[in-house]
């Protein structure tokens, strides 16, 4: 009796690589490089506020929508879908120190100007939501749990386990949820502005 042996063919992701881990020919959005484009868009955008109403509103809206999005655990990450990882996200970089909504709006219009204006070696859409995403996602500082381990002879030995280390933006998904949550309250700002901020880093 011959035995027929089915191989399976390997997972083709979208692009032909996963484009969440970047590659030879998409360098993934680095905190260095996105550091001065939040710096441009920020002074235009709290310039721009004092003179236009709307922009104000924009900033309130996001900070009312965002401040009722849930805040699970961390251990929580992998099992969450793409639009809870997006919400659960923004929860915990406005739950840190010295973090707004605003800095949320900031990075994730510096994450769209940055893919739009910067020459890209990918153009298609799951690059571009995954560098939105990434600049977001840069904002979110490590968190350490301090543990405390008794040895029964008279020591303790202290251990800082980073338990944010996990959370990483792999979901190409996720990335489009974010760029969609930036694009529904940023989106005429980046058309009014987008050009005139990008103009002074290029």
């Amino acid at each position: 009796m011959e035995t027929i042996t089915y191989r399976k063919p390997p997972l083709r992701y979208a692009g032909g690589f996963r484009v969440t881990d970047g590659g030879y020919d998409f360098h993934l959005v680095r905190r260095r490089t996105i550091q001065k484009w939040r710096k441009a868009v920020k002074q235009v955008l709290l310039s721009a506020k004092k003179k236009d109403p709307a922009i104000e509103k924009m900033i309130l809206d996001c900070a009312t929508e965002w401040a009722t999005y849930a805040c699970p655990g961390y251990q929580s990450w992998p099992s969450l879908t793409p639009l809870e990882k997006q919400q659960a996200l923004f929860a915990w970089i406005l739950r840190q120190k010295k973090r707004s909504a605003l800095d949320i709006l900031v990075a994730g219009i510096a994450g769209d100007l940055y893919s739009t204006y910067c020459p890209q070696s990918r153009n298609d859409s799951y690059a571009r939501a995954v560098n939105i995403g990434r600049s977001v996602w840069i904002l979110l500082r490590p968190v350490y749990r301090t543990y405390h381990h008794d040895s029964g002879h008279g020591t303790t030995r202290i251990e800082h386990i980073c338990i944010t280390k996990k959370i990483r933006m792999r979901s190409r998904n996720a990335a489009q949820r974010i760029e969609r949550a930036i694009k529904k309250h940023a989106g005429g700002f980046i058309e009014e502005y987008g050009y005139a901020i990008a103009s002074r880093l290029l």
